[in-house]
């Protein structure tokens, strides 16, 4: 990376989502970033489907994301 330090500006909408979330996570705390925009959309990463003994698919998200502080 040619300067790691270089500000960096983080745009967010309803189109946020999964692993777009996932890199808004990965900036929060870092130091000159600034975020614009609207909330995301809430859909996480990490997803698990599981089989049910009746057929069915039970998807479960089996991940937290946490930012640079915890």
């Amino acid at each position: 990376m040619a300067n790691p330090d270089a500000p960096v500006a983080v745009l967010t909408g309803m189109s946020t989502a999964s692993a777009g979330e996932a890199v808004v996570v990965a900036f929060r705390g870092r130091p000159d970033t600034r975020f614009f925009g609207k909330q995301t959309n809430g859909i996480p990463t990490g997803n698990q489907a599981h089989r049910l003994s009746d057929g069915g698919l039970l998807v479960l998200t089996e991940a937290k994301s946490a930012d640079r502080t915890g």
